[in-house]
């Protein structure tokens, strides 16, 4: 590898600033957690032409396991979204001593979601399902959301109740993407599970609803998410931007909890998607970045969990 600027280095940790939260209402600490969301763009997806090769290639799998070496590979706990490739993804996750977990789907053309974490964990079904999707968030082609409990192997404690969406894409599907959400809150509702929530992935929202132009997508998840009994919050992220194609950009990747959650540091953003680095193989480089990992840049979040 090429030795890398000393930028790299801070910006590819940037934010972990330890400070705790004053919000905290649960009274015993059972874990902390590091947990990040990363879009892989079309990850193991083979389809024709040259504007697939690097997604198509094995290559990438190499800059691949660089990068989250020197950014999330940390982490507890890793939601991936459009995987289309879905065995590809856990054999390279091995590298990190980590299991992955995900749904069946009828179509070789659909972008799961996947959970992957450190052996030291299980992935459980929820009680009260038969399998990690929420079929109700999902009809036709749209993506379920993925969920179930993050149990300790070692004692067997269930620590948190997970959930990762990859909601509907496009600026005029804000309304699909309301009821995505309002059928997950249902089932949080419902449920009333015991165990902490934590709720992430790319949400795909717009600053402009097409619902209601005066409002953003996220204002409308906000409101969605206060209806719960569970008191769950948006932990706030201050980058501008979670993806960026150098076309386009915008904040896509977002984390809600539960009011047991707590933040217990800055949220870290990783990649190109901040940066007007031109080094030549940088992972700062956003063309580089684009080309060698994805359009979007891991976000993780580093939490502690109270029950």
């Amino acid at each position: 590898m090429r030795q890398l600027k000393l930028i790299f280095s801070a910006l590819m940790v940037l934010g972990w600033i330890q400070f705790i939260s004053t919000t905290a209402t649960a009274s015993t600490l059972v874990a902390q957690l590091k947990v990040s969301t990363f879009n892989v763009k079309w990850y193991g997806y083979k389809g024709d032409g040259e504007e697939w090769r690097k997604v198509r290639n094995q290559e990438r799998d190499g800059t691949l396991l660089d990068f989250m070496s020197k950014s999330i590979a940390d982490s507890d706990v890793i939601f991936f979204q459009e995987i289309a490739d879905t065995a590809r993804l856990a054999q390279l996750m091995t590298h990190f001593q980590m299991i992955c977990y995900t749904y069946a789907f009828k179509s070789d053309m659909h972008q799961h979601v996947v959970a992957c974490m450190k052996n030291i964990y299980r992935f459980e079904v929820a009680m009260d399902d038969n399998n990690l999707e929420l079929e109700n968030t999902a009809t036709g082609f749209l993506r379920p959301v993925l969920h179930g409990i993050l149990v300790r192997a070692a004692d067997g404690a269930k620590l948190a109740h997970l959930f990762s969406v990859h909601l509907k894409a496009g600026p005029y599907h804000s309304h699909i993407r309301i009821k995505q959400l309002e059928a997950l809150v249902q089932y949080i509702d419902q449920r009333k599970s015991p165990y902490p929530a934590i709720i992430a992935g790319d949400f795909n929202n717009y600053v402009t609803s097409s619902v209601d132009s005066r409002f953003s997508d996220v204002d409308y998840f906000n409101q969605i998410f206060a209806k719960t009994s569970s008191h769950i919050y948006r932990i706030n992220n201050p980058w501008p931007y979670t993806y960026n194609n150098t076309k386009y950009s915008n904040h896509f990747d977002h984390f809600w909890v539960s009011q047991r959650v707590q933040l217990l540091a800055q949220v870290a953003v990783y990649g190109a998607c901040n940066s007007d680095d031109k080094t030549p193989g940088s992972y700062l480089n956003l063309e580089y970045y684009n080309q060698a990992v994805s359009d979007h840049c891991p976000v993780s979040v580093y939490v502690g969990v109270y029950h």
